[in-house]
């Protein structure tokens, strides 16, 4: 069955996907610098008996820690697979886009690892009951 090349585009521009999906996570990337904002201007002394400000620093203010969830904290998000089984991975993402044009590959191999992960515990527990 061949697809209307003008309805993809639709579908691909309107916002009618992002219903069926979980909201995404945003994470703080670690190894860019914070945004930048314009320098302060150092505070000034209104009185007499106020203190002497503080000079100012050129130190970065410290980046604001993503929250914790269940995941551990230092689990890589960049895994190597064997190419092979990239190829493989690839090819089922590409048919499983077919029936939704807004899968990610990101969010297709997390579901399907998440899927798999769920039937080794599975395995595992009616292995040791």
């Amino acid at each position: 069955m061949a697809k209307n090349v003008q309805d993809v585009v639709k579908g691909m521009l309107s916002t009618a996907g992002s219903a069926t999906r979980p909201p995404q996570e945003t994470t703080v990337d670690p190894v860019s610098p914070p945004p930048s904002s314009p320098p302060a201007s150092p505070p000034v002394a209104t009185s007499v008996n106020d203190p002497e400000p503080a000079p100012a620093t050129n130190t970065p203010a410290p980046r604001p820690r993503a929250a914790k969830t269940a995941e551990s904290p230092r689990a890589p998000r960049t895994l190597r697979l064997r190419p092979k089984t990239a190829s493989l991975l690839r090819e089922a993402w590409v048919e499983a886009k077919h029936e939704d044009v807004f899968l990610t590959a990101q969010d297709f191999a997390s579901n399907l690892l998440e899927d798999a992960l769920v039937s080794r515990r599975r395995r595992r527990a009616s292995r040791s009951a």
